[in-house]
């Protein structure tokens, strides 16, 4: 029989090096191993079946493993259907976060043996001790310990080491099931918001709603894509501050909120030359243009140019100085852009129109945030946390990337280095919806920002604000009153 197990290693602090493992089985928290090898989890695993594993931290955790699996005689394969005995294959982003690796021991036509690592922070990125306390696990024992002073000829230092590995995979174990019980068996929290709202809405309607782009139209597009807006006040002096009278504010669920609230693109892109040209069937359009600009005196900056010589990719412009730049803007920013800022120069260079529908995501989010509400009123907090993630983990699948970037393990002078693959195309989701929530989500804090006296902000965070004391913070409190999108 497969199983799932949750595991953890213990792991010395400099240099890492494992000096144990421990899993406990998801759904039988009675059924906890351990070892001070690693062979003697592959021999379980021989012996038992090809089970999976969710390893806490495996961006760290799985060099450690990887580095040991190439120092005894194992090779890396780049694809499955490479594999063959003693060999094992990985899923790194080009972040070098570490998704899964799967190990084979044997590998022949008619049989396999293997076992799967996966990281538990895809689904669930607290540590133990977090996880007991947000899940009211009060019949978990964690322990602390010294992770550098692990003596195995000492019996109450292994039972210390044992109990440490015991309690933190037990916790974990518990946190996983609660969410399988739920139906999110996905790798990862976005992967299940994502396959709970494909299933909500159909695949049929979701493929018409959201037609796959070819990879130009996805690139022109993207160009408007942002991300969260992120700030310091220059007016602040960060040395002059008394950090105990900071207050931090954000939006509750912003995007969910933005979700259900503001009309989002939908459909095939309609081409336009020139300036947008009012269309009520398409009202919401990204827009090219060539300009120069000057901010206005009391507004926030909204600009960055990306991959230019001549300005910081990464800085918030005040003025194009005299130079005509060109920008992509959705319809939404470029409202914000001439709010914002004077404009001299203005050329338009065609862009694309979309419909637009406040309906695309309100059964899915209505759900989730029914049952948030109805778990933090009956205070079920484990089900109010994972509702949480569901909401908020959706609208970033849609602005994915077609360009993968994967990596790879290098054994390098006894160590694990993590290169760069050739770079792949894949199909991407539709990137409107994601360029759109962001627009609304970038606007929704600039001018809450301006509106509530930006003196008082010492800087913007995505969705939320750290001010310089409560009577300024209460100000952002009474701006809104719905459950979801109110600032707390």
């Amino acid at each position: 029989m497969n199983l799932k197990f949750s595991m953890d290693l213990g792991v010395t602090s400099k240099p890492f090096k494992m000096w144990a493992w421990g899993i406990t089985e998801i759904g039988n928290i009675d059924n906890f191993l351990w070892g001070k090898d690693f062979k003697e989890l592959l021999d379980f695993c021989n012996n038992t079946g090809n089970h999976k594993f969710y390893c806490r931290n495996l961006k760290k955790n799985g060099k450690i493993i990887m580095k040991w699996l190439f120092n005894n005689g194992f090779s890396y394969v780049s694809t499955k259907s490479d594999a063959v005995n003693k060999s094992f294959t990985s899923w790194i982003d080009d972040k070098s976060n570490i998704y899964s690796l799967n190990i084979y021991m044997e590998k022949h036509k008619n049989k396999v043996r293997k076992l799967t690592l996966l990281d538990s922070n895809k689904l669930i990125n607290e540590t133990p001790e977090q996880i007991v306390e947000e899940f009211d696990f009060s019949d978990v024992s964690l322990v602390s310990i010294d992770v550098d002073k692990i003596d195995f000829n000492n019996e109450d230092s292994t039972n210390l080491a044992v109990s440490y590995l015991k309690g933190n995979t037990i916790a974990v174990a518990k946190a996983l099931k609660f969410i399988f019980d739920l139906g999110l068996n996905k790798n990862t929290m976005a992967s299940n918001a994502f396959n709970e709202y494909m299933n909500t809405i159909g695949e049929k309607k979701f493929k018409k709603l959201f037609p796959t782009l070819p990879y130009e139209l996805d690139y022109q597009i993207r160009l408007s894509y942002k991300g969260g807006y992120i700030y310091k006040n220059p007016d602040f002096d960060s040395k002059n501050i008394n950090q105990d009278e900071l207050v931090e504010v954000d939006v509750n669920s912003m995007y969910p909120h933005i979700m259900i609230t503001k009309p989002l693109p939908y459909g095939e892109p309609l081409k336009f030359d020139g300036k947008y040209p009012d269309n009520s069937l398409y009202p919401l359009y990204i827009q090219n243009l060539k300009c120069n600009f000057e901010l206005k005196s009391g507004c926030l900056p909204t600009i960055q140019l990306k991959n230019s010589r001549n300005f910081n990719g990464t800085e918030y412009l005040k003025s194009s100085n005299g130079e005509d730049v060109t920008l992509c803007l959705t319809s939404v920013d470029l409202e914000l852009f001439f709010n914002n800022y004077y404009v001299y120069n203005i050329e338009y260079l065609g862009g694309y129109m979309f419909k637009s529908s406040l309906n695309l995501f309100n059964e899915y989010i209505d759900k989730w945030g029914k049952i948030k509400e109805e778990s933090g009123k009956y205070k079920n907090i484990p089900l109010r946390k994972i509702s949480k993630l569901m909401m908020n983990s959706l609208y970033g699948k849609f602005s994915i990337s077609p360009n993968i970037q994967r990596k790879e393990p290098k054994f390098i002078n006894n160590e694990i280095q993590i290169v760069m693959e050739q770079k792949k195309i894949n199909q991407s989701i539709y990137i409107p919806v994601g360029t759109f929530i962001t627009s609304y989500g970038r606007k929704r804090i600039i001018e809450m920002v301006e509106i509530y006296n930006k003196e008082c902000v010492l800087s913007i965070i995505l969705d939320g604000v750290i001010c310089n004391s409560n009577n300024n913070a209460n100000k952002f409190y009474n701006a809104y009153t719905s459950s979801i999108g109110r600032w707390g």
